[in-house]
This record gives structure tokens, sequence and C-alpha cells, in this order.
């Protein structure tokens, strides 16, 4: 006599095991590279790239709203050219580069100076991983408005305030 799940003969044979294995590889292979990649702190460079770009909108639409960038004075701090297009930037957090971890981004743009204000005399520049290119016009397209540490001048990355020669 015969049990029920003893009616099919058919089993998985050999090739498809093997055609099984090649493509668990390949999902491997393709998904591998990917977590790896994330380690390496990928994302944040992402992150970072991002974050100097909605800086850059910030400095075009504060001069798209009638005032030129801010004007270079050597007495000034980088952080107060950041100020000053505060509202257009948003939030202070996106002064901060991810993998910069020596910096500690601040809450909001308020003048009031407590704690969690991005003019508070803790944070100022320890909020702010990017310069400030101080001789930037519209009329030079190829200046330099902002940017970060990976910027290499002479072997050293910029201090917050980058004067270049015309």
């Amino acid at each position: 006599m015969k049990l029920p799940f003893q009616k099919y003969k058919a089993a998985f044979g050999m090739v498809d095991t093997l055609v099984c294995l090649a493509a668990l590889a390949c999902i491997v292979g393709l998904i591998l590279p990917m977590l790896s990649r994330s380690k390496c702190g990928g994302s944040n460079r992402i992150r970072c790239i991002s974050n100097l770009k909605q800086v850059a909108i910030g400095f075009r639409l504060y001069a798209n709203d009638g005032d030129p960038y801010p004007q270079f004075n050597p007495t000034n701090e980088a952080w107060t050219y950041f100020q000053v297009v505060g509202k257009e930037i948003g939030s202070p957090k996106v002064l901060v580069c991810p993998l910069d971890k020596q910096k500690q981004p601040a809450l909001d743009f308020e003048t009031n100076g407590t704690i969690s204000n991005f003019s508070f005399a803790a944070n100022r520049n320890n909020a702010l991983s990017y310069f400030y290119g101080a001789n930037a016009e519209e009329a030079k397209p190829g200046m330099l408005l902002a940017g970060d540490g990976n910027l290499k001048l002479r072997g050293s990355p910029p201090t917050n305030i980058l004067v270049l020669g015309v």
C-alpha cells in the first residue's frame, strides 16, 4: 500500500541544486559590496555633499533677495557669514558634516545666545564644518563660495574663511 506522500517520485536534482547555488552566489555578490560601502561612510559623505549644496542654495537665495553675498571683514569669524544667511539655509544642523566627528550641530540660528543657538560662544565655529569663500561674487562664477575640508590647498585643508587671490 502506498502512502499519500509517496505518490510523487520527482525530486530536486543535481542540476536544480547547481542553478540555485549559482543564483544565490550572484545575489550575495551584489549585496556584499553595498554593505561594505555603508560601513566606510559612503552615505555620510553623500550627506556632507547634500549639506554643502543646501548651504550654497541658501547663499544664492540670500543674493537673490537683493543683498550681495556677505561682505568680507577680517575681524569677523567664519560663523558670522553663515549666521547672516541662516534663514535661507534653514537649519544650522546642515552646517556640520556627519563625517566631522569633532563638530556638534547647533539647533537654531536665533541670536539670543542660549546654549542651543548657533551664535552661542561655545558653538559658533565649533558647529561649522564648511568654509566661506570671502571673495566670491556673482560676476565671478568660478570663485568658491563654500566648501569643506576635502579641498586641499598646498597640502592642507582651508580654514573656515578662504580668501583667494584674483
